[in-house]
């Protein structure tokens, strides 16, 4: 499924796909989300309890940093660090169904498969409002730090004005650039993404990023 999946997300088709797929999706992650919380057997202990914040705290709190420190070796700016780490705060399902296969094997005891699915609950819950609010606590940790940005500008070309500019190159725009190409006039692209942009470069194309 994971690889169809990946398959279908490089179809030209992708977007009506996702559309028709969508209730469908939405569906199942309920159907998941009650599943597992019916794994979530025997007592629950103030010691579970307390492990489970312990853990949920290391990873909503190092998970996001070491994300972070990622995003920004590849060159990205602070705000798109920031905005990464926060939408990937929490334990993934993915990982519940891998906890899951060790428990249904005999491998993982009730206990640990109990406090999986707890952290599960308090990371998913809290990185739900983090990715909400994460514009408006990205703005109030910079003014707080007085952290400053560093400028980075991107123009591959020396001249000023263009008799027609593209706004994005991705999907349609790479076909429109092949039409405007023929009528002979001078032309830029304008994409926020770098990869695009160096590609753009590399073809001589006039760009902005």
């Amino acid at each position: 499924a994971l690889i169809a999946g990946m398959s279908l997300a490089s179809s030209k088709y992708t977007l009506e796909l996702g559309g028709k797929i969508k209730p469908l999706r939405d569906f199942f992650v309920v159907l998941l989300f009650v599943f597992f919380g019916s794994q979530l057997a025997g007592d629950i202990s103030i010691s579970l309890v307390k492990r489970a914040i312990l853990f949920s705290a290391i990873i909503l709190i190092v998970k996001p940093f070491i994300i972070m420190s990622t995003v920004k070796w590849f060159g990205y700016t602070k705000r798109t660090n920031f905005l990464t780490g926060s939408s990937l705060a929490q334990i993934s399902e993915f990982s519940l169904i891998i906890i899951l296969l060790g428990f249904s094997l005999g491998q993982i005891p009730q206990e640990i498969m109990s406090l999986i699915v707890l952290i599960s609950f308090i990371t998913i819950g809290i990185s739900s409002y983090s990715i909400y609010y994460a514009e408006t606590i990205f703005e109030a940790l910079f003014k707080a730090f007085r952290i400053k940005e560093a400028k980075k500008e991107i123009n591959v070309s020396k001249e000023e004005s263009y008799e027609i500019i593209l706004f994005g190159y991705h999907r349609i725009g790479y076909k429109v650039l092949k039409s405007m190409k023929k009528l002979n006039k001078s032309l830029a692209v304008v994409d926020y993404n770098p990869k695009v942009i160096l590609a753009l470069t590399k073809n001589k194309i006039p760009s902005i990023y």
